[in-house]
């Protein structure tokens, strides 16, 4: 899913990395993972320590780790429902500011559906995120922020499974020349 949207070619920023689990979708990309914490960090340098190309940084993105215009794409997956909208809108804006004028935003999150039932509510609560959202509201906090334009949006159904969890929303947005 992920790499399906991310274009090849160029330098990718994915946010809020985690502990690189995301990496091998994106082995042999200019790639890198920004986290604040650091243990998390430590690990995807163990774990990717062997593939070039992959960077890791522990930083707080409001310390702007990165020049302005330094990357092709920005991927957020799965992380915005982790903020609340007073962090979430003013994230966005510092990932703008990390991305060249045009480049992309690939933002993936679960998002409620009116049809949601029991177990995907229940399992958005027991998730360490306390702020699901639908795509609506997604792109209320993208718009928000007035320096991507939105180019088109998606919702990718959650596999069959015993407990069938949220669906994930997909944008993608450019961001505006100035």
């Amino acid at each position: 899913m992920y790499r399906g949207a991310v274009a090849d070619g160029g330098r990718l920023l994915d946010f809020g990395c985690a502990s690189g689990h995301l990496g091998q979708a994106f082995a042999g990309m200019d790639y890198v993972g920004l986290d604040v914490n650091e243990s998390c960090i430590a690990q995807a340098k163990t774990r990717w320590s062997q593939q070039p190309g992959m960077h890791w940084v522990c930083a707080n993105i409001f310390d702007r780790p990165f020049r302005e215009g330094e990357f092709d794409q920005v991927l957020m997956g799965c992380t915005a429902h982790h903020l609340s909208d007073s962090n979430l809108i003013p994230i966005l804006r510092e990932l703008a500011f990390c991305l060249r004028p045009n480049g992309r935003l690939h933002l993936f999150d679960p998002v409620y559906q009116k049809t949601d039932g029991f177990a995907p509510r229940m399992l958005r609560k027991l998730d360490r995120g306390k702020y699901t959202r639908n795509l609506d509201q997604l792109l209320a906090a993208v718009g928000a922020t007035s320096v991507f334009q939105i180019e088109h949006t998606a919702t990718f159904p959650a596999p069959a499974s015993l407990w069938r969890d949220c669906d994930t929303g997909y944008i993608r947005a450019a961001r505006a020349t100035r």
